[in-house]
């Protein structure tokens, strides 16, 4: 299926989230921050999707966003932000910035594969 990269500094959430994909087919990277995602996307060209949370040590998801859309090569890679802590306010810049979703967390499974799967077939 899809190469996916799971970013979270919450070991436990990209634990879950990882093992979610996993059971749908999926291969998944793990990152703890963005600034280590960022380091992986820039040495893989086959990932095809990024889940990432927001608030996180070194580089937060709203700079991973800004520096994946800066990339010619990761343009259009789909971005699926899954946070605790947004409003609607910091949900809109997201998403102007360039992030294709939303999600709240705590996420049920069937709510994470039906996303992935609407945002690859879409990418």
């Amino acid at each position: 299926m899809a190469r996916i990269l799971v970013v979270d500094d919450d070991r436990l959430t990209r634990e879950l989230v990882s093992r979610m994909l996993r059971k749908h087919g999926h291969e998944t990277i793990k990152a703890s921050d963005g600034e280590v995602a960022f380091g992986i996307l820039e040495a893989n060209e086959d990932i095809q999707l990024v889940i990432t949370d927001v608030l996180m040590p070194k580089m937060d998801g709203v700079r991973l966003v800004q520096l994946i859309r800066g990339q010619q090569v990761h343009k259009f890679l789909p971005i699926l932000i899954v946070s605790s802590v947004a409003t609607s306010g910091s949900i809109a810049h997201l998403l102007d910035l360039g992030a294709s979703r939303f999600l709240s967390k705590p996420i049920a499974e069937e709510e994470l594969s039906n996303n992935v799967t609407e945002l690859l077939r879409a990418s």
